[in-house]
């Protein structure tokens, strides 16, 4: 996925208050979200 859509994907979670116990839409929530960490480099 590419990080725009993984920022949108973010922004439709807390739009849509989805895991509000302890996920994105959660207060306090400080975690990446749906943010993925970068694909591992091809030697």
């Amino acid at each position: 996925m590419t990080k725009e859509w993984q920022e949108a994907t973010n922004e439709y979670a807390k739009r849509e208050k989805m895991d509000p116990i302890t996920g994105i839409s959660s207060e306090g929530y400080s975690g990446k979200g749906h943010i993925q960490s970068a694909p591992a480099k091809k030697e």
